[in-house]
């Protein structure tokens, strides 16, 4: 098919407006040319249907925001330039403690001020108890949706498309815990819902995330990730459930581990994962006016699952010893054009102390078949990690 020219539809759900305070910002049918906007406590936006809005809504330190309605969010008017950041994160060998630790007022001048970091679509720094739902986020200049540092927060029934610049990612959840995405689709270039942590936020485990009911589409990149930054305490109490990865270009479900965090108790169940013949080869963009010609159809596959470490010293703290265990991916399907190759299934630990242990898969098929045997499944993995288990 013409992944470049595809028609996507969506059918908005009935929503009532809530009842809005003097606070509170509506955007009614129309063209809205807003730029960034800053959003503050129990504020709540409502883009009604047929609205557009150009620009994106950033919060710092702020609880109880909601941004909802059925309209459109486009970041297409913002320039990424080498000047502004498109992340809010530190090098290694800056304090990581800085964003953590400032203030809400802090942070907020900071988000505000001569440091600025780019909006992408929807930016929530140390927020809590926020909600994103209903409304089709477009063409973002960098990662369209994430979340620093927060906490209790909910994206629900949001859609994503005309993410064209590289690192356009989906959602980021960066060294969060109590989150919820669901029922929403990602079509993206870059991953599309990725755990992060991020040097700069203290180290704060990612925890008690649920990612269900998704439809994931991926340009470049990988489906549903955690990683590549791991500066966290802990990653623990994961679930991806119940989701379609329709088009993929690295990976599909993995974790890659490139930092300090200790990962345990992951888990990916019931995700259909498709294949084609006619899947389009990696392209890199070498300058700004370069387009993206249709390659030539071949064979070079998607990886389907798999957990790695990687030690390239990228990202901020490096590995110190921890480990990744209890990872489990349950009831996986392959769907694919019968002539495509089994996708890889492969685990990569780097040393005995940073090590792979105790991973399961269980149930994966291939159109309906059972794959029990390594061979079958294309299951490989080297001599850091023990206790794997095919059935």
């Amino acid at each position: 098919g013409d992944h470049h020219r595809a028609l996507h539809l969506f059918v908005a759900p009935e929503t009532v407006m809530p009842e809005l305070g003097p606070d509170d910002l509506y955007f009614g049918p129309g063209v809205h040319e807003t730029g960034v906007i800053f959003l503050r406590d129990n504020q709540t936006v409502y883009l009604d249907a047929g609205a557009v809005v150009y620009g994106g809504f950033i919060a710092a330190g702020a609880d109880n925001v909601t941004i909802t309605g059925t309209g459109i969010l486009d970041g297409s008017r913002e320039k990424r330039t080498e000047t502004v950041r498109h992340i809010l994160a530190l090098p290694w060998g800056e304090d990581d403690n800085t964003f953590a630790a400032m203030t809400d007022e802090e942070l907020r001048a900071y988000v505000e001020g001569p440091e600025n970091v780019a909006a992408g679509n929807i930016r929530f720094y140390k927020c809590t108890n926020c909600t994103v739902e209903h409304i089709t986020c477009r063409d973002s200049s960098c990662w369209s949706i994430k979340a620093g540092g927060c906490e209790n927060m909910l994206f629900d029934d949001v859609k994503e498309i005309g993410m064209w610049r590289y690192n356009s990612d989906g959602i980021d959840l960066i060294n969060s815990r109590n989150c919820i995405i669901r029922n929403t689709f990602l079509r993206n270039f870059d991953d599309c819902v990725v755990l992060k942590g991020m040097h700069g936020w203290g180290h704060r485990s990612l925890e008690n995330i649920l990612v269900e009911n998704c439809v994931i589409w991926c340009d470049w990149g990988r489906g549903l990730e955690i990683g590549a930054e791991t500066n966290a305490t802990e990653y623990r109490n994961i679930l991806f459930s119940n989701c379609d990865v329709i088009h993929g270009t690295w990976l599909h479900l993995d974790v890659q581990h490139h930092n300090d965090a200790y990962i345990h108790d992951v888990v990916f169940d019931d995700i259909r994962c498709e294949y084609t013949r006619h899947q389009q080869p990696l392209k890199m963009q070498d300058s700004d006016d370069q387009t993206y010609e249709e390659a030539t159809v071949g064979f070079e596959q998607p990886g389907l699952l798999g957990a790695f470490y990687f030690d390239m010293g990228l990202f901020g703290a490096p590995h110190n010893g921890e480990k990744m265990d209890r990872i489990r991916f349950t009831n996986i399907q392959v769907l694919s054009d019968e002539e495509v190759p089994m996708p890889t299934c492969r685990f990569t630990g780097l040393s005995e102390a940073c090590h792979i242990e105790d991973v399961t898969i269980a149930n994966l098929t291939r159109n309906g078949v059972r794959l029990t045997d390594a061979g079958e499944a294309n299951l490989e993995y080297n001599e850091f990690v023990s206790g794997v288990t095919l059935k």
